[in-house]
């Protein structure tokens, strides 16, 4: 086990001192006896500079051309869905997310880079704010690494190519504590304000933004340079600004029975997750901490877990304000969900912004642990990190190309793979239904969100897809979109993506075909997935079906 402090005969020049002791302050380096030396190692770091650099930016670029070329996922059609329903809030998460998007396809026009276009300027924000933090509470090559660190971390490199809540909360998380780190180290009340906003942005995010007002309240208390703010007005201010910021969420909710808080908070203690078989607290707990180590990478994994540790510790040792500032910023939400994974399942996304604090030491930590190591741990160290760091990016390049056209035994991704077939076919379909009977037809699809919601997105006339609550079945927040109806009487093509329930249908419409029409998904002459259409003639609303039950 390495020692976290260095021993007493430890060499004392500046650089030795910082990478012994990473709560120490900043020194310029040690004069050399050769004053090429610093020149050579200057040089040196403008090289790794610039690879760097140039490193961040291919990656963007990567996310650029996957969000150009890979059909959208359920969960980002859905989100699409949100945009073109203008309201304070939503069932499954706040408003923001509509925002972004509404703001791209305004921008770009109903398209897959016109959905995530402004995800894509918002992980670039991201990028620019982590480098900012890690440069404010560490050094340069604190911040460029912990950018590097961001744009190649495999959980985080989804986000551009695919657009969720997670992508503003993670910008405006980081923006919230790059404007609390500016108030308490430069001492501007000012910051505070503006801290308050970007939080509202956070909250209008997501839920889990929440998390940012204990952390920061933990880091005051524990903080005894910066503690002076708990007596001070502007903090306070700060987080009613941020209520004032979020209250039209509170208001749909108070509006639609608390709808979004009960299905958020509720759900997992009274919900569906309930009638699933109950897992043992190791077993679960031991799958949460699998399933973070493969989606952050392991190389990356072990470093924040280091940063972590020696955040702790020099926390416990009350060393240095920037060490309690990376704890107390990833310590609540990081703990929470790992004792709430012990008897729930954890979305993999739910403690990510956690990990942002512990990403600006990560360079800092690194280099003590190399310090600190033998020659051959410090060789294994070197080759894993770049194994990690040349790796990914080529992965990263293969998958855009994996899911436009399949790369031989490699298992597609059925989320985004068959859906503009799929519309090319159902085109088909309701053109020859409505040539027959000459009557106007709907689409329906026959889960709660996913296949609905792609259709409307994709459909030339999203005006003619409606939800599962046709059927009277619940549809998430379809449930809450107007109150459009298909007219009585009118025919349908219902649309799955496993064998339908004929039964179910049969009680909603006066006919419904006994022949499933089977759409196959084809890559590389293999049938990936399939759909499954059925005709449906003479709906009947929900009241006549249930007189006719």
């Amino acid at each position: 086990m390495l020692p976290i402090m260095p021993p007493k005969t430890w060499p004392r020049s500046a650089n030795a001192t910082r990478a012994a002791d990473p709560s120490a302050p900043a020194e310029p380096s040690a004069p050399s006896s050769w004053p090429g030396d610093r020149c050579i190692g200057q040089l040196r770091w403008r090289g790794q500079e610039r690879r760097i650099v140039w490193g961040i930016a291919l990656l963007l670029l990567e996310r650029f051309i996957s969000a150009t070329t890979i059909n959208l996922s359920p969960p980002e059609a859905y989100y699409w869905n949100y945009s073109m329903h203008p309201a304070l809030s939503y069932l499954d998460h706040p408003p923001m997310v509509a925002w972004v998007i509404r703001a791209g396809t305004l921008l770009l026009g109903k398209s897959e880079i016109g959905v995530r276009i402004g995800g894509l300027w918002l992980v670039v924000v991201s990028i620019w704010l982590i480098n900012a933090l890690g440069r404010l509470w560490f050094s340069r090559r604190a911040g460029l690494w912990a950018a590097l660190l961001f744009a190649v971390i495999p959980v985080y490199c989804a986000y551009g190519p695919v657009i969720t809540p997670d992508v503003p909360l993670i910008c405006f998380w980081l923006l919230t504590i790059y404007l609390v780190s500016i108030a308490v180290l430069k001492d501007r009340p000012s910051a505070w304000y503006c801290a308050g906003v970007a939080l509202g942005f956070a909250m209008l995010s997501k839920y889990t933004a929440l998390f940012l007002v204990p952390s920061a309240l933990l880091f005051l208390i524990a903080d005894r340079a910066h503690r002076k703010w708990l007596l001070r007005k502007e903090p306070y201010l700060a987080f009613f600004i941020s209520l004032v910021i979020f209250s039209p969420v509170i208001l749909w909710n108070y509006q639609h029975h608390w709808a979004s808080f009960v299905f958020q908070f509720g759900r997992r203690v009274l919900g569906e997750e309930m009638v699933k078989p109950v897992r043992s607290a190791p077993h679960s707990f031991i799958e949460y901490l699998g399933i973070q180590a493969a989606l952050i990478f392991p190389t990356f994994l072990a470093i924040l877990v280091l940063s972590f540790a020696v955040a702790l510790y020099f926390t416990i040792k009350d060393q240095g304000s920037r060490w309690k500032f990376c704890l107390f910023f990833s310590f609540p939400i990081l703990v929470f969900f790992a004792v709430y994974s012990i008897g729930s399942a954890v979305n993999v996304s739910w403690p990510l912004p956690g990990y942002l604090a512990l990403l600006i030491a990560a360079h800092t930590c690194y280099r003590y642990l190399h310090f600190k190591s033998g020659q051959r741990f410090k060789l294994a160290q070197r080759k894993m990190l770049l194994f990690s760091l040349y790796s990914l990016p080529v992965l990263y390049v293969l998958i855009p190309f994996h899911m436009t056209l399949v790369i031989p035994f490699v298992p597609v991704v059925k989320e985004v793979t068959g859906w503009s077939e799929l519309v090319k076919t159902i085109e088909r379909e309701k053109t020859t239904i409505e040539t027959e009977k000459n009557e106007t037809t709907f689409i329906f699809g026959m889960d709660r969100k996913g296949t609905t919601s792609e259709l409307a997105f994709y459909m030339q006339d999203f005006e003619a897809v409606f939800s599962r609550k046709v059927l009277g079945l619940n549809a998430l927040g379809f449930e809450y979109w107007g109150t459009r109806v298909p007219p009585p009487g009118s025919n349908a093509i219902a649309v799955d993506d496993q064998f339908p329930d004929i039964a179910l249908l049969q009680q909603h419409f006066m006919r419904v075909d006994a022949q499933v029409t089977v759409v196959p998904i084809v890559r590389q002459g293999k049938i990936v997935r399939r759909f499954y259409l059925v005709r449906c003639y003479g709906y009947l609303q929900l009241k006549q079906a249930a007189i006719a039950s």
